[in-house]
């Protein structure tokens, strides 16, 4: 026979349990849908605190980390590729996590202008040299080899327009004020990759409101159509009035001429 709990407890200890609405916002914390933005310099994620690694390499913890929180060590270097395309280069750091490469093993890579084949180390393609290119001698051209990366955007030797002024629908995306779309197609490839959910709803809702703006446009057409035909109704109803003040007229010449006949 199992063993029968014996509640003690009075009313009052009965009600410090917690409600269920209580209970919801607190397993909101711990949701995973929830955004905690950025943790490059630490931050809480529900109930949890990220504490990042600082530029010595070490992680503080404790007490320490709330008095004197710390900047997070860098893990990526802004770059941009020969045609100007804005990337991230990730930092290796040596095993004391004090120093770290400069990603200079990226910086390292070179582009070929004539194979369009790139990510090779050297000042030869070898792509070029396997097959012999006529076009650069087996790459013995010095200029059709650049480098990959640039950490100065003035000095991308090829700038290509890749953005608009084309928002992306969704008001939380990156890809506005200048780092738009060029195309509305363009901006639908995005949408139905990036944000394939929210695209779907933003669809739904737009064929949903359809049948109103139709409604709202046949109004503006019957509006636009009644008024033109007021001119032609009034200039119709002038001619009508005309006419029938002529035939007024003659017939009131001929009851004249009439009476004068008469004996």
């Amino acid at each position: 026979m199992p063993k029968v709990l014996e509640d003690t407890r009075d009313e009052a200890d009965l009600a410090a349990i917690m409600t269920e609405a209580e209970e919801q916002d607190e397993l909101a914390k711990w949701s995973p849908r929830l955004n905690p933005g950025d943790l490059s310099d630490g931050g809480m994620v529900g109930g949890v605190r990220v504490t990042p690694i600082n530029a010595d390499g070490h992680v503080v913890r404790g007490r320490e980390a709330r008095t004197n929180p710390q900047q997070g060590r860098p893990s990526a270097r802004r770059a941009w590729m020969w045609n100007g395309t804005e990337t991230l280069l990730p930092l290796a750091y040596e095993p004391s996590g004090k120093r770290h490469d400069r990603a200079m093993h990226y910086l390292r890579k070179k582009h070929c202008l004539c194979c369009n084949v790139g990510g090779f180390f050297g000042t030869q393609c070898p792509n070029c040299v396997k097959s012999d290119c006529l076009t650069c001698r087996s790459s013995s051209d010095k200029a059709k080899v650049i480098p990959s990366f640039y950490l100065n955007k003035e000095k991308v030797p090829f700038p290509a327009k890749f953005y608009g002024n084309i928002n992306c629908f969704l008001v939380t995306c990156p890809r506005k004020e200048g780092m738009g779309f060029l195309s509305e197609q363009e901006m639908r490839i995005h949408a139905r990759t990036r944000h394939r959910m929210e695209y779907q709803a933003f669809q739904d809702f737009q064929t949903a409101s359809r049948p109103d703006e139709l409604a709202e446009l046949r109004r503006k057409v019957d509006e636009l159509l009644a008024a033109q035909a007021r001119p032609q109704a009034a200039a119709a109803e002038a001619l009508n009035r005309q006419r029938k003040d002529a035939r007024n007229a003659k017939a009131q010449v001929a009851r004249s001429h009439k009476r004068r006949a008469a004996p």
